[in-house]
Formats: structure tokens, C-alpha cells, sequence
């Protein structure tokens, strides 16, 4: 053509055999694709360098590094998984630093799919219309378990309907803490009966931005969000939340709670600073439901920044000595135990300098305070005194 181009009109498509061994390596098929063949070159390649290629090849029939649909980039390949493909399997094929991809479609996994390695795994979407998701109905399971550090989860939905569920869990109890686990734009809905957990992290930090998590457990604890820091823990975690929604439900006389950061008995700290966060608790039948829950000991550490918790027993609930700081919070509902104002601590009353909100300030309270107390509301020129018992 007059732009140095070639086109070539055939009724059969073009047909090239290079090595005359009797085997078109590259056939140009008249609806425009194109087929690579041959026993061990089914690959774009540079031809000087073995790593920069493109491998269509089956690897567990041919023994290649790839996949079908790997690109190769020599440092940190690329692994396009189609729904038929075995997640695990990948994985085990996956080196760190990889980035596996995944189709806009749904992969239905039967066990735990094991993240053993640091690399990134991505998907199409999430939101109300997910393009990429994960589904299992099977029972006490983790859809995703993310076993080492340095891992990115990104772009898709995890759902599942099985008994005594972890949707996703960051668990680094059998090893060194984890510091860098980065989850972005990942929604998990758990329905089911026995214990629903949406994200669990135990002994691990790292950052959540875009993430939602609806859990429902019609017979036990329905927890959207819990951070838990345990004995074994060699080091202090810190885990930072941004523009996140959490809603847990449970059912029976158990729990249900939108965040939760525990201390399991830990020798140290886990800081969990929560920022534009919505934690919203919806309560079963008999159930005890707190929309931030920060408890069981003085090693919970919790900081909450322009976010609303919901709760209809306790919006906000600060047990065991555990640590709670709260700025520009809206509570519905009641608040109870101690809390920190500014880094001032206060226990049977609280100080404000318009820090927290109330949807309902009849309903406002302090629970350790006997209920006429709690109608006692002073206001100041900067700060709320309410709840005192004098």
C-alpha cells in the first residue's frame, strides 16, 4: 500500500511454514484472527531475548513458565486467568511479584484459594454490578487467605453462602506480622448461618481504601470487619481504612458488628485508624449489636476520623481498657464505655469539642450512667458535657 503497509486478499487466509517442517507456525484465519501452531512455538517473540515473549501454550503439557494467556515481562509477569482456569494452580505457578488478572466473570471456588506469595491479584470490577467474582457455597472456609505480606488484592467481589465464614483473612499468626497488605476496591457479602466474618486481619496491617463488606449470619456473630491482634504477635500492626462501609448482622443471642479491633491477648499493639468510614451494626433476633467496637484489651488501639457508626443497642463501644480516639464522628445511637477526646481520656463522661454528632440526641447516652443522668446535657461554648454522673 502507498503507507508501506501489505494487505493480501484470500479466500483461504495465509498459511506461513517457515522452518518447511510441514507445520504452519502462523496462520492469518479470514475472520482476521490469527493461529500460532507448532509443537513448542505457539508465542509472539522478539526472537532474541526467550523471556520477552507472549505464550499461548498449555504449561503442564510443554513445561513453560506461562500459562495459557502469560506475558512474560521478564521482571514481574503477567498472568491473564480466564474463569475455566484454576486460581490455585496459577498461584502455585506465580512467582512474587507477579500480577495475575482476572476475567470479567465468576470464579467458583470449593476451598481456600491460599495467597502464599507476594504478588497482586486483580480483577474487573466491583460495586453493585461486580464484573469479577468470587463465589463459594462451601463450608468453614476463607475464599481468599492472604499468607503473606506484601500482597495487593484489587477490583472484584467475593461471595459466599457457606457456614462459618472468613470472607477474606490476612493471617500472618504462623509467621513474621504482616505490614504491607494493600486492598482496594473489593466488596464482600456473606450470607450464611454459624460464625460470618467479611474482612478478618490477624497479626497483619497494611491499607484498605474502597471496600465494603455486608455480612449476615442468621444463627451466630455477623461481623463486617475485625482486626485482631494475638499473643504470638512479634511486633505492633497498624492498619489505615479509607472511604470504606462496613455492615454486619447478626442472629441468635451473638453479635453483630460493623468494625471491630481486639485485643487477644497481645503483648502488642494493633492501631487501627479508621477515616471516612461508615460501621453500621443491624441486629438479629437476642443479638448485641455495637457499630465500633473496641475491646478486650489495652493493646486495641482505635482512631476514627469524619465517620459514622450505627448501632442499635451501641453505635460506638469501648470495653477492657482498650484505646478509642474520635474525631468529627457521628454516632446513631448510644455510645458506651470509655473513650479519648483529643488524647484526654474519659470515662464516665465524655468531653467534646464538637467531635461527635448525634442523629438522635434524646437517644444519646452513656450506658456505664444510670438512664436519668444521661438526660443531662450542658452546653458550653466549645464542648458538650453530657452523661455525668456527679
Amino acid at each position: 500500500n502507498s503507507d508501506d503497509g501489505l494487505t493480501i486478499l484470500s479466500k483461504d487466509g495465509i498459511r506461513f511454514d517457515p522452518d518447511n517442517d510441514g507445520v504452519n507456525e502462523i496462520v492469518f484465519n479470514t475472520d482476521g484472527s490469527i493461529n500460532l501452531s507448532g509443537s513448542s512455538n505457539e508465542r509472539i517473540s522478539s526472537g532474541t531475548n526467550t523471556n520477552e515473549y507472549i505464550d499461548f501454550n498449555d504449561c503442564a503439557a510443554d513445561n513453560c513458565t506461562l500459562l495459557a494467556g502469560g506475558l512474560d515481562l521478564s521482571s514481574g509477569n503477567i498472568w491473564f486467568l480466564r474463569a475455566s482456569d484454576s486460581i490455585d494452580t496459577v498461584i502455585g505457578q506465580a512467582a512474587a511479584g507477579d500480577t495475575l488478572i482476572l476475567e470479567a466473570a465468576t470464579y467458583t471456588v470449593s476451598g481456600d484459594i491460599d495467597v502464599t506469595k507476594s504478588f497482586a491479584l486483580i480483577g474487573q470490577g466491583n460495586g453493585p454490578d461486580c464484573r469479577t467474582t468470587i463465589s463459594s457455597s462451601t463450608n468453614s472456609i476463607s475464599p481468599i487467605e492472604v499468607l503473606a505480606d506484601n500482597v495487593t488484592l484489587r477490583n472484584f467481589c467475593v461471595s459466599s453462602t457457606g457456614n462459618i465464614i472468613e470472607g477474606i483473612q490476612i493471617d500472618a499468626t504462623a509467621t513474621t506480622v504482616f505490614s504491607n497488605v494493600l486492598i482496594q476496591n473489593v466488596d464482600v457479602t456473606l450470607n450464611g448461618t454459624g460464625s460470618q466474618v467479611g474482612f478478618s486481619w490477624r497479626d497483619a496491617g497494611g491499607r484498605m481504601e474502597n471496600v465494603h463488606s455486608s455480612t449476615t449470619s442468621s444463627s451466630a456473630d455477623g461481623i463486617a470487619f475485625r482486626m485482631l491482634q494475638a499473643s504470638t504477635a512479634e511486633a505492633a500492626t497498624t492498619l489505615r481504612v479509607f472511604h470504606s462501609r462496613f455492615v454486619g448482622q447478626g442472629g441468635g443471642a451473638t453479635n453483630a458488628v460493623g468494625v471491630r479491633n481486639a485485643d487477644n491477648s497481645a503483648s502488642q499493639i494493633s492501631n487501627l485508624f479508621l477515616y471516612n468510614v461508615i460501621g453500621e451494626a443491624i441486629e438479629g433476633a437476642a443479638c448485641t449489636s455495637n457499630g465500633l467496637l473496641s475491646d478486650t484489651g489495652a493493646d486495641a488501639v482505635t482512631v476514627a476520623q469524619d465517620s459514622t457508626f450505627i448501632g442499635p443497642d451501641n453505635a460506638i463501644t469501648q470495653a477492657n481498657g482498650s484505646s478509642l480516639t474520635l474525631l468529627n464522628v457521628t454516632a446513631h445511637r448510644e455510645i458506651a464505655g470509655n473513650v479519648t477526646i483529643l488524647g484526654e481520656q474519659v470515662t464516665r463522661s465524655i468531653r467534646l469539642s464538637g467531635e461527635l454528632r448525634s442523629s438522635e440526641p434524646g437517644t444519646l447516652g452513656w450506658s456505664p450512667v444510670n438512664a436519668a443522668n444521661q438526660a443531662c446535657i450542658t452546653t458550653c461554648t466549645s464542648a458538650c458535657l453530657f452523661g455525668m454522673d456527679t
